[in-house]
């Protein structure tokens, strides 16, 4: 499970996870690190399985997250 939610009107972003959401998003992370590029992660709702779209609490979350390196 990795989820994504928007908080206190956009000020600050939580980020939920467990073993196998943490190892995807750091598989994201290195991917586009290799790259130089960006990664999308989509939830089910828009096609995907990287992202959940609740949190544990129901707390309904980004549907679609990009990821982009912005390089050294």
């Amino acid at each position: 499970m990795l989820h994504f939610a928007i908080k206190e009107s956009g000020r600050s972003i939580q980020i939920c996870c467990d073993s196998e959401g943490y190892a995807t998003l750091v598989s994201a992370i290195e991917e586009i690190r290799a790259t130089g590029n960006h990664i999308h992660l989509f939830a089910p709702s828009r096609g995907g399985r990287d992202l959940s779209d609740e949190s544990p609490w129901g707390e309904a979350g980004a549907s679609e997250v990009i990821i982009t390196w912005g390089g050294d």
